[in-house]
């Protein structure tokens, strides 16, 4: 699913459930995204409750939780190394452009 935030900016309430409980959420976000986001969630704890079927919700949703932050990371290493990347093409190109220039 691919989610996509908007530069909204008036504040916005509505209900969402999530894994079988409804949850009022605010936030300055366009109410679909609100949605993406909520059902990004209950999908994510649902495939967590199949693989761990007796476990309670609380554990459901911290193993979930942690298992987005495993994702968050590890894109954020990503880019950061991608970022690395560019900014040493960028010198080099610099380093290149001052030898053809003098």
């Amino acid at each position: 699913m691919k989610i996509r935030k908007s530069n909204f900016t008036a504040k916005t309430t509505l209900a969402v459930q999530i894994y079988g409980s409804e949850y009022e959420l605010s936030a300055n976000a366009e109410p679909e995204y609100i949605r993406q986001l909520a059902e990004e969630v209950d999908l994510r704890m649902r495939a967590m409750a199949q693989k761990f079927p007796h476990y309670t919700r609380y554990k459901i949703a911290i193993l979930t939780l942690l298992e987005m932050a495993d994702e968050l990371r590890s894109i954020q290493s990503t880019l950061s190394q991608q970022e690395a990347q560019i900014e040493a093409r960028l010198q080099q190109m610099e380093m290149f452009m001052e030898k053809l220039l003098a």
